[in-house]
């Protein structure tokens, strides 16, 4: 009876968090090691358009291709380039209205809506917490599961 009623209890977002966008480029910038953002195909294709260019050139240029084991598992994810993600010009995003899936969802990613890696190391590094609009739970249930929608 003890796990069902602490699989019953709610997240500590319960009652929402508060969070904007401050386009302060910090969740673009490279952390312990951490620098990708994968980008599916239709994602480089509204990419490419944003930036005006052909989506060959686009995939050339900006995209790094990683191998998994599975055969035919090859996903893309943007170059970053001296620890920030190539997208990032001038300290902001040029491509921001056309941004991928991973960095519209940010930071609602299920391993940061763990209470303790939010408290420690998204809220102090990120300047949006506690601004903004009040994200609801369902809200930020819905961003995780896009994120973790392949």
């Amino acid at each position: 009876m003890a796990g069902k009623a602490a699989s019953a209890k709610s997240p500590w977002y319960r009652d929402g968090i508060r969070f904007e966008c401050t386009g302060c480029g910090g969740c673009c910038r490279a952390r312990n090691g951490y620098e990708y953002v994968y980008v599916d195909p239709a994602e480089a294709r509204a990419i490419a358009r944003r930036l005006g260019i052909p989506l060959r050139r686009f995939v050339d240029e900006y995209l790094i291709e990683q191998h998994d084991d599975a055969p035919f598992d090859v996903q893309m994810h943007l170059r970053f380039d001296d620890g920030a993600c190539s997208m990032l010009k001038d300290g902001k995003c040029q491509v921001y209205e056309q941004r991928p899936k991973q960095c519209r969802t940010w930071p609602f990613w299920r391993e940061n809506m763990v209470k303790k890696v939010w408290d420690t190391e998204i809220a102090p590094q990120t300047p949006g917490v506690g601004r903004g609009r009040l994200w609801s739970r369902a809200e930020i249930e819905a961003a995780i599961a896009e994120d973790e929608r392949s």
